[in-house]
This record gives C-alpha cells, sequence and structure tokens, in this order.
C-alpha cells in the first residue's frame, strides 16, 4: 500500500513539474512571437529608410546635374563694367 501512496505522489510531482513546463514553453513561444513581430518591424523600417536614401541620392544627382547646367549657362555670360 506504501507503494500505491509513493507512484500517486510521484505521479502528482510529475504532473505539477509538466505544467510547469508547458507553461515555460507557451512563454517562450510568446516571447518569441514578440521578437519575430519585432523583427519584422525593423526590417520594414530599414527598407523605408533605404527607400528614403535612394531618391535623396537620385534627387542629389539630379540637383549637381542642374547646377552643372546652370554653371555651364553662367560662363556664357560677360560682366561689362561702365
Amino acid at each position: 500500500m506504501n507503494y500505491n501512496r509513493e507512484v500517486e505522489e510521484r505521479s502528482a510531482e510529475v504532473g505539477r513539474e509538466s505544467e510547469a513546463i508547458r507553461e515555460a514553453i507557451e512563454e517562450q513561444k510568446r516571447a518569441i512571437e514578440q521578437i519575430s513581430q519585432s523583427v519584422v518591424g525593423i526590417n520594414d523600417e530599414t527598407m523605408h529608410i533605404a527607400t528614403g536614401s535612394d531618391q535623396v541620392a537620385s534627387s542629389s544627382q539630379k540637383l549637381s546635374h542642374a547646377a552643372d547646367t546652370l554653371r555651364s549657362i553662367a560662363n556664357r555670360f560677360t560682366i561689362v563694367k561702365n
């Protein structure tokens, strides 16, 4: 009869430990989901910044070309002093 009680106690202990492990796994799963969402958000922002950087670079090149064109046109004029 003592063996039955000990088996029941050990079984209950294993059940409690299994439940604690299950809860820990669920908590880790939620943490991983949050991390994954954060990584996706960071990736989205990085892509947005990269797109903005490309647009700034393109605008800069256009401005540089326009400045060269204006400089070329301005060099055609001469200043006459009276």
